[in-house]
């Protein structure tokens, strides 16, 4: 594998080189990658470059602030102060805006947390506190470096995404791209710094399974600039390959010339530049259908909507300015397209808003309240919330759109062809803004974890909760130690601002002769039609076509028609209504014996626990029980807080939900089991969960009905139909 000394161009190392150890380095090597892998999809492979350049060009603006108050950045002690500056401001903005108790105090709030020069010089007075240094000191210091992220797109065939960045370089290139190695990682027990975006080192391993040709060069301080090529990773990793190959590449050998020429060739220069050779380009992901139709405001939009450029920390008026906001970062796009000039532009380091289109009337919440006389509907107001859980402070904001404008601008970026999009396994274009809460971790870093989906068709909140204290699992893919409290902060922004949402929504208006002159019916339709073309229905048989947008109306509505069917035996629904505490009543009776379910030793069990009555001279059993209703079952143990008890776990008979994720259930330490005849206590349960730990406390476990899961066993059984064929041609596409 040896090339000889440079040869003007490279030199070869072991295959095995990224592996963390010697013994069974090449196996190891694949399941490392492989491991990656699973978390893992074509854009993550754009986000990673991405938000390890951001990592990188924090890390060095913390160090040079470190250095002017003659601090060690590394140590525990400086770690601890930054931290501590960011925790007491982010606290000091929830007394205050808890004090808030009326629209216009939150607007006066909302006005002055906008003054980002006041809010500036706030933090520079907290931080020169905690660290022990003047305000100017810190301010001018962080002021005398100035970030930079230039991000290229060299379209063809290959086509290559690079990424440049002024931050601190990389000490030791392959070790960066070992699996879990990344100096990020920090234990439990560990200093973190607030403002790190990066967690497990996961991302850079995964970037080299999903590409057959990655290309790295990085300056550190005093020293030469290095450079590496690690090629047919993904070809390993795939098994096409018995060995990937790394080479040592010479900066100033024609093999370099396509590094930055800052980093080649300056001394004084430091940093990375990353490049990236992509695989085939397809429209059936967002990164490959931006590519395949490249525009570079196409491309803008795909940063700012789905990487860290999108970044949140503006967005949620956030009081600490210890890591990059938009004034303090430039973003650069260089587009190299094989039959046009090179465009060079520069691009927002922001959360993609909707207010730079024509006819979106996007107002700010001081606005709205105290100007805008009258609250006018169909509008998009952005607001902010502080919540408290425990001892962490989350920050969220969300824009209260009316559908309408959303719909609005989806349809003006569609007609400049500018809005991401993917063509789905139907053939379908899917191109949409997202909506409903998404999750942000320290530093403004978006998650993959959706909060809270959109609530209602005519005014939605789109939005970001950002969990700044919060420590994750694993970087942006896996939250697990959080799903219990961003929902609820989630639940609690809308709840503030419900009346704010009421008045944004669109007003009745008058009837029209025809539906033709209707524009909101036809915009409407081609909404619904676009969200029924993603979820085919699991069974002919059914007449409830809806889309998981439907959420608990579905699962209502599908359960109703599985009980006409007798898929749950001989069970009534007495009475349903969601204002109630819980969402239905209902009375199964069986023969035990002649039913199977449920099985002698369950009913006998009901009978003794006092929850069922057992006749046995007839054998008949008869049980009143309470049943709630859930598109995602385990939204349950939001209900279940024992901080905000809405309902009890002992109460409940029954969950009926279109389906959950037995992941999220056992990180409330329940577990979960498949239904059997044995443990069943109603016809159609497909699942028990057994209650444990010590938040959620229940007696007994809870039958649970998954109806995705039932009706996918009925029609394996043959008791209902395939799905409708051909799907979605069903469908009518010219609907007026």
């Amino acid at each position: 594998m040896y090339r000889g000394p440079w040869e003007g161009h490279s030199v070869s190392f072991q295959p095995n080189l990224l592996a963390k150890t010697t013994s069974n380095a090449t196996d190891i090597l694949r399941e490392d990658l492989e491991d990656t892998l699973k978390r893992y999809s074509e854009l993550d492979l754009l986000v990673e470059i991405l938000q390890n350049a951001l990592d990188s060009l924090d890390y060095r603006r913390y160090v040079t602030i470190c250095k002017a108050a003659a601090l060690d950045p590394s140590t525990p002690e400086t770690i601890n102060a930054w931290n501590k500056a960011v925790t007491e401001s982010i606290d000091r903005d929830y007394r205050e805006y808890a004090a808030a108790s009326t629209a216009a105090d939150r607007a006066s709030l909302y006005k002055r947390w906008t003054d980002e020069d006041q809010r500036r010089a706030a933090w520079w007075t907290e931080l020169g506190t905690a660290l022990g240094a003047t305000p100017t000191t810190l301010s001018d210091a962080a002021d005398s470096y100035r970030p930079k992220l230039i991000i290229t797109v060299r379209s063809g065939s290959p086509a290559w995404a690079e990424v440049e960045d002024n931050g601190l370089g990389m000490p030791d290139i392959p070790d960066c791209f070992r699996h879990k190695s990344s100096t990020k990682r920090t234990r439990a027990n560990e200093s973190r710094r607030l403002g790190t975006r990066g967690s497990h080192g996961w991302g850079l391993s995964a970037v080299l399974g999903m590409s057959d040709n990655v290309e790295v060069m990085s300056r550190i301080p005093d020293t030469a600039a290095k450079a590496y090529r690690f090629e047919s990773y993904a070809s390993f990793v795939s098994a096409k390959i018995a060995q990937p190959q790394n080479d040592l590449i010479d900066v100033n050998s024609p093999d370099g010339q396509f590094f930055s020429e800052r980093l080649r060739i300056a001394p004084s220069e430091m940093g990375t530049h990353v490049r990236v050779r992509l695989a085939d380009i397809g429209d059936g992901t967002l990164l490959g259908y931006t590519l395949s139709n490249y525009s570079p405001d196409l491309f803008e939009n795909l940063l700012r909507l789905y990487t860290p450029v999108g970044q949140v920390n503006d967005y949620v008026l956030h009081p600490a300015f210890h890591c990059l906001r938009a004034k303090d970062l430039t973003v650069t796009v260089r587009s190299i397209l094989p039959s046009a000039s090179e465009d060079v532009r520069q691009i927002k380091f922001d959360f993609l808003r909707l207010d730079g289109l024509p006819g979106i009337n996007q107002v700010r919440y001081d606005n709205y309240v105290n100007v805008n006389t009258g609250w006018p509907s169909n509008v998009s107001v952005h607001t902010v919330h502080r919540t408290k859980i425990g001892s962490y402070v989350y920050l969220s904001a969300a824009e209260i759109q009316g559908a309408e404008l959303v719909t609005h601008a989806e349809d003006i970026l569609n007609n400049r062809k500018h809005l991401p999009a993917y063509i789905n396994d139907s053939g379908v274009k899917m191109a949409q803004i997202p909506r409903g809460f998404q999750l942000a971790l320290s530093g403004g870093m978006r998650s993959e974890y959706v909060a809270r989906p959109p609530t209602g068709n005519t005014a939605m909140l789109r939005g970001v909760v950002l969990a700044e204290q919060e420590r994750p699992t694993l970087g942006r893919k896996h939250v697990m130690d959080q799903r219990q409290a961003i929902p609820r902060v989630a639940r609690d922004h809308q709840n503030e601002y419900e009346y704010e949402r009421l008045k944004v929504r669109p007003q009745a208006v008058p009837p029209v002769a025809t539906p033709a002159q209707a524009k909101w019916r036809r915009e409407f339709f081609d909404g619904v039609i676009m969200d029924t073309d993603q979820t085919a229905p699991l069974s002919a048989d059914l007449y409830t076509w809806a889309t998981s947008k439907s959420r608990e109306a579905r699962t209502m509505l599908v359960f109703g028609e599985l009980l006409q069917r007798k898929a749950f035996g001989d069970l009534r629904v007495l009475r349903v209504h969601l204002q109630d505490r819980y969402d239905f009543a209902f009375l199964l009776t069986s023969t035990i014996g002649t039913d199977t379910v449920p099985g002698v030793a369950e009913a006998s069990r009901l009978n003794q626990a006092g929850y069922a009555d057992l006749d046995r001279k007839t054998n008949q059993l008869s049980m009143y029980g309470i049943g709630e209703f859930k598109a995602d079952g385990e939204d349950i143990f939001s209900d279940f807080d024992p901080k905000d008890p809405r309902k009890s776990p002992d109460t409940l008979d029954l969950l009926v939900c279109w389906d959950f994720e037995e992941a999220q259930v056992e990180a409330r330490s329940w577990s979960v089991e498949d239904a059997t005849l044995l443990n069943s206590q109603i016809p159609g349960q497909t699942h028990v969960w057994l209650p444990g730990g010590e938040e959620f406390v229940r007696s007994r476990p809870l039958a649970v009905v998954s109806l995705k899961k039932l009706m996918e066993g009925l029609r394996d059984a043959g008791e209902l139909l395939a799905p409708p064929a051909p799907w979605p041609g069903t469908l009518p596409k010219n609907y007026l």
